[in-house]
């Protein structure tokens, strides 16, 4: 009886790890994750302590890429204005996301004051309204989520950052922010 149950338990063993190996493999005609070209960021390297830096964000996959924009260490932000520039033959711009910035710390809102696409670059603009009108970016924080969909298999896309800043409660620029995008990559 005892050596019975040694083979029913290894059996199924075995087929649960079998089952398990066919799950991560794919079946059929059926592309897998890694046979199929993904839009992946290969993020520039951090430029300084007070910074904005792009960060490829959770949510993202093959065929579109969640661009987080993290702001280390910067105090006094009203909000940002910013370029993005992409290649309008590799990627499109999707959107973007403001509901989980830091600049709606306490019972703030972000408003997006704009966001003016064209082919090869958006226009963005965010803007924190609540009291107080300014919030600090202690350690890293989220400014946003900027989201691209793959257009080609294979290609890069510079991710550029001009005319950027964040803003103080003032509207003026807050001082020594450096900002830093990367290289968006479709591959297999």
């Amino acid at each position: 009886m005892r050596g019975s149950m040694n083979r029913v338990a290894i059996a199924l063993i075995a087929l649960v790890l079998l089952a398990c190996a066919s799950c991560s493999s794919g079946s059929g005609s059926d592309m897998t994750q890694s046979d199929r070209p993904c839009l992946e960021l290969d993020p520039e390297s951090p430029p300084s302590n007070s910074m904005v830096v792009a960060r490829q964000g959770p949510g993202s996959d093959c065929d579109g890429l969640i661009v987080d924009l993290l702001v280390t260490n910067v105090s006094g932000v009203g909000g940002a204005d910013f370029r993005v520039w992409f290649d309008p033959s590799v990627v499109e711009y999707v959107g973007v996301v403001t509901s989980t910035s830091f600049l709606a710390d306490g019972d703030a809102t972000v408003v997006l004051a704009l966001e003016n696409r064209l082919p090869d670059n958006v226009e963005i603009s965010l803007a924190r309204s609540g009291t107080p009108i300014v919030t600090d970016a202690v350690g890293t924080r989220l400014l946003a989520r900027i989201a691209f969909g793959r257009l080609v298999d294979e290609g890069s896309s510079t991710l550029e950052f001009t005319e950027a800043r964040l803003f103080d409660e003032d509207v003026l620029p807050v001082p020594d922010v450096e900002w830093a995008g990367g290289l968006m990559e479709v591959a297999p």
